[in-house]
């Protein structure tokens, strides 16, 4: 069991608001921290620990709710997209399905539902850059491919509803 931890832990690094590595102002080749960091992340992967895509998609003002007219090739105008993601590194990520706890009619469990829907049908949307992730070895095999893991992360206990 801790082998296991240990392994996954070790697969896990968490960011949030990072800078990608192509806007640190200098090519890899002159920075040797960065030429280091690169090839650490051609190894590794780099998992994001939040992405809020789905409420984004459900609140745009545009495609509200329209995961087939929401075209992550490109340039969206949240904070994702798939070059983004390309050029950050990013190997895997949580896929956060937020629910609000201040939702009107108090349908908590079903907003939940919807935005899970919505989370997994971006990954199917693009076979060939996401990949549903349930485990670490998902995370590594989709990594190998060149793929991102996608992970789901509940937000908001109260989706329980008691």
């Amino acid at each position: 069991m801790l082998g296991k931890l240990r392994r996954a832990l070790s697969l896990l690094v968490l960011t949030t608001g990072a800078v990608p590595l192509h806007a640190q102002g200098s090519q890899a080749g002159d920075n040797p921290y960065l030429a280091r960091a690169e090839r650490i992340l051609r190894q590794t992967p780099l998992i994001d620990g939040h992405n809020d895509l789905p409420w984004r998609i459900r609140e745009d003002s545009i495609a509200r709710g329209n995961v087939d007219v929401y075209d992550l090739r490109k340039h969206t105008p949240g904070q994702t997209d798939l070059d983004r993601l390309r050029k950050g590194m990013v190997g895997a990520q949580f896929w956060s399905v937020y629910t609000p706890g201040e939702w009107r009619d108090s349908g908590y469990a079903r907003v939940q539902l919807e935005q899970i829907d919505i989370a997994r049908r971006v990954i199917a949307k693009y076979p060939d850059r996401l990949a549903l992730a349930l485990s670490a070895d998902d995370i590594r095999r989709d990594f190998k491919q060149g793929k991102i893991g996608s992970l789901l992360g509940l937000e908001g206990g109260h989706a329980i509803e008691n």
